[in-house]
């Protein structure tokens, strides 16, 4: 494909050749597709609800080295690190095994304490691979009344 930018109004604008539209139209309707059947699905999103909630639990106990405002090496939180790119880079896949797993290791001579938010977030992550998936039963879209989202977190067994 042979894209130009031309100025359309006063705006830049990307432009292909007329022989390329058929091919444009079936990029766009893939993308669509994949967002639909994949990307928003509800089974993709529990999981992301689940995820979302390991490392919530997970952060306030984890923090990563990376660099500080003078460049000095220096741990941060986790969502601290999310802002620096070299502890970003550090935030691998590993890390999501290492809160699966963080009940079962210690370092030698340090008397770790058992902490009741890894665990419990090691357990969501643990629940992911076993395909115990949380079911959706409701969904918000705008600001809900008062009290009713904790009436229903009250019935539920999470």
């Amino acid at each position: 494909m042979n894209a130009k930018i031309l100025m359309s109004d006063g705006f830049p604008t990307i432009c292909w050749p007329d022989k390329e539209f058929e091919n444009l139209c079936a990029i766009f309707r893939t993308r669509e597709s994949l967002h639909r059947r994949m990307y928003q699905h509800r089974t993709v999103k529990a999981v992301e609800a689940m995820i979302k909630e390991a490392f919530k639990l997970a952060a306030p106990h984890i923090e990563i080295k990376g660099l500080d405002e003078n460049g000095s090496e220096a741990f941060k939180s986790l969502s601290e690190s999310i802002e620096d790119p070299r502890a970003l880079c550090v935030m691998t896949n590993w890390l999501a095994h290492y809160i699966e797993h963080a009940h079962a290791v210690r370092f030698v001579g340090n008397q770790v304490p058992r902490i009741p938010a890894l665990e419990r977030a090691s357990q969501i992550l643990k629940d992911i691979q076993r395909r115990k998936i949380w079911k959706v039963v409701v969904k918000f879209s705008g600001v809900p009344e008062q009290g009713v989202i904790e009436k229903i977190c009250s019935h539920s067994k999470w």
